[in-house]
């Protein structure tokens, strides 16, 4: 099963990013920039990484953080915000790819049928 870490200061997004796929992947959920980086060094295996852009209200500590995850990770590091002006600075902060969060699980089940 692969595990992914979801990384958003909004509960009601998490519940959006794993309904309907709980059965099929293994999720990490993360409320705080501190709290991703926590379990990001804590969990092996993770296979993809979601981001919201403005986790703990301030996207310039989101684009550090990604930063810092994408040193150390090689899987997918989705962007998934809710703006469409946060796209570039989260791929250029190292982010591989970006979609709306609407999107999150459809975009988990294609890279990992």
């Amino acid at each position: 099963m692969h595990k992914v870490l979801l990384i958003d200061d909004k509960r009601p997004f998490h519940w959006l990013w794993t309904w309907g796929i709980r059965d099929h992947f293994e999720f990490l959920h993360a409320y705080s920039i501190q709290q991703g980086l926590e379990l990001f060094q804590a969990h092996d295996g993770i296979s993809a990484i979601v981001v919201d852009a403005c986790v703990d209200h301030w996207w310039l500590d989101t684009c550090e953080l990604i930063g810092q995850l994408s040193e150390d990770f090689n899987g997918p590091l989705i962007a998934a915000p809710c703006q469409w002006w946060h796209f570039e600075p989260m791929k250029r902060a190292g982010c591989t790819e970006h979609v709306w969060k609407w999107q999150v699980s459809k975009r988990l089940c294609e890279l990992f049928p």
